[in-house]
């Protein structure tokens, strides 16, 4: 387990970079006249930058939508016709089971697409709910289907971003102890705020720490106990759904369990 020392999330779409400390506050983008994908958070996700540059950025057709903060994006067994992409803010997933209890299963930030693992039933497999207030692109699936060069990439892309998601989820949930889970998660985000261009070490949550726990399948108590202890050591400090890693290395480390700690898991 975790041992208390003084020295203390994908997307697979290639970001320009051009700011790559620039923090995700994921605030919503203006969407008056509809999508505007010179300024859209995600366009390296539909405008892969194996794609030409003098092709035109609208040629897959895609609509913009306002999400205000709990606003379900679909529900579980709804068809799926649309790819969704998140261009602010951040969707959340979730399932109920057979007692109405919510399972919360992930969250989907900037830059990412959400429902890709119903792809192949073209059914969604479980709800999506707005944690704050989110913007997202539509992009309809026949269109990815088509077969051009863009669309193409956009589906491999895709794919590869859902393989790889199923595989980090796995790999948080796999560990061992309460310290061990939330510093993988913290770790996830890390890295895929990091492939969106933006900052590694500063960025929303885009999950309560009721919904942490809920993830993890630990107390809510547990996550507020971690976090204060986190901080105490150095390794992030969390305000809200803000969160600033200090000490990545280190948070890295209680990840891979190479400390441990008279706390306990739950």
């Amino acid at each position: 387990m975790y041992h208390s020392k003084s020295i203390l999330s994908g997307n697979f779409a290639e970001s320009t970079k051009e700011n790559p400390e620039q923090t995700s506050d994921m605030s919503p983008n203006p969407i008056k006249g509809g999508p505007n994908c010179a300024f859209c958070q995600a366009v390296a996700l539909c405008q892969p930058q194996s794609i030409s540059a003098s092709s035109s950025p609208n040629r897959i057709e895609a609509k913009q939508r306002l999400l205000k903060r709990g606003q379900v994006l679909f529900k579980q067994g709804q068809s799926q016709d649309l790819l969704t992409v998140v261009c602010s803010g951040a969707i959340k997933s979730r399932m109920y089971n057979r007692n109405g209890e919510e399972r919360v299963l992930g969250v989907t930030i900037i830059g990412e697409a959400v429902g890709l693992d119903s792809l192949s039933k073209r059914k969604y497999a479980y709800d999506a709910v707005a944690t704050s207030d989110t913007v997202v692109c539509e992009i309809g699936y026949k269109d990815v289907q088509s077969g051009t060069a863009s669309q193409a990439a956009l589906y491999k892309m895709l794919m590869a971003q859902m393989a790889h998601n199923n595989k980090i989820l796995n790999s948080v949930m796999g560990r061992k102890n309460a310290a061990e889970r939330l510093a993988a998660l913290m770790c996830n985000l890390s890295t895929r705020f990091a492939a969106s261009g933006y900052s590694a070490t500063e960025f929303n949550l885009g999950l309560s720490r009721s919904d942490i726990a809920n993830c993890l399948g630990l107390a809510k108590e547990t996550i507020s106990r971690l976090l204060t202890r986190f901080s105490k050591d150095g390794l992030l400090a969390v305000n809200a759904k803000r969160a600033r890693i200090i000490n990545l290395t280190a948070l890295q480390a209680v990840r891979s369990g190479e400390h441990t700690s008279e706390l306990q898991s739950h």
